[in-house]
């Protein structure tokens, strides 16, 4: 074994461990996303469904962070 492969060895289980994280966090955030678009913010008490107004996202708003 060779000192390179000796100093990488640290470094085998980073990647891994990144990748799983970054997709822990985007699953996290999809799911959030979906739980905060079914918050009732308006005629919650309504017996009529087409009266209750639900949290919608702003276009703009969500764009934004996607066009930086």
């Amino acid at each position: 074994m060779s000192s390179s492969d000796e100093a990488m060895g640290g470094h085998r289980f980073m990647i891994p461990f990144l990748v799983a994280m970054m997709l822990l966090t985007g699953v996290c955030n999809t799911l959030l996303s979906k739980y905060q678009d079914l918050q009732c913010v308006a005629n919650c008490d309504s017996p009529d469904p087409d009266q209750i107004r639900r949290f919608s996202q702003p276009v703009i708003q969500t764009y934004a962070p996607v066009a930086d």
